[in-house]
């Protein structure tokens, strides 16, 4: 092991006792393996490598963002997966659950799902207890994305800054002013992987 690697562990150390997020410390010790570096990084060269901080890995956690491959060929029932940003919103030992995060849609709260009151914007998240031709909202996942601290105690927290939280309680926070619509990316539906299937 090189001394670069292990000046970076004790930085991963020191920075998981602090709280700090551990995907963060990771990241620079796969870029410090990267440069091949045999010396112990410089504070300037640190910052250099968490200005390109996302990096391939095999691991599969809750937080990850999957990107389908370009040339990837789906069948026609699984069109959606095409040009698919997908954000893991939920990692355990017998299921994944993600999202889709780059299909919006022209459809709203009240039509085609007949939620009362004022109308949302839904971006399609998945086909998995999502819409369908005779989709009706007990049958459906109809949740919100979200950044901000101050409703974390409301929601689940996916990754550092992510939050995960139910419609519902997103409608009553903007019903009551004590939030804004366009704080939430409201989705509808998850992409769901059985036991191994998404490794």
């Amino acid at each position: 092991m090189s001394r670069s690697t292990l000046h970076c562990r004790k930085d991963v150390e020191k920075g998981i006792s602090s709280g700090a997020d551990w995907r963060d410390y990771r990241a620079r010790l796969v870029a410090l393996e990267q440069t091949g570096s045999t010396s112990a990084p410089q504070d300037g060269d640190i910052q250099d490598m968490l200005k390109d901080w996302a990096h391939q890995t095999p691991l599969i956690e809750q937080g990850n963002v999957l990107l389908s491959h370009v040339d990837a060929r789906f069948s026609d029932r699984q069109i959606y997966f095409h040009k698919a940003v997908i954000l893991l919103v939920r990692h355990q030992r017998d299921c994944d659950m993600g999202v889709l995060l780059n299909r919006p849609s022209q459809m709203t709260t009240g039509n085609p799902l007949r939620v009362s009151g004022t109308q949302w914007s839904i971006c399609y998240g998945g086909d998995c207890k999502g819409l369908a031709r005779d989709t009706v909202l007990k049958d459906i996942d109809l949740f919100c994305l979200h950044m901000e601290p101050r409703f974390a105690d409301d929601s689940i927290e996916v990754v550092s800054g992510i939050y995960l939280m139910k419609f519902a309680l997103a409608r009553d926070l903007v019903k009551n002013h004590c939030a804004r619509r366009d704080e939430f990316l409201v989705v509808v539906g998850y992409c769901g992987w059985g036991k191994g299937q998404l490794q």
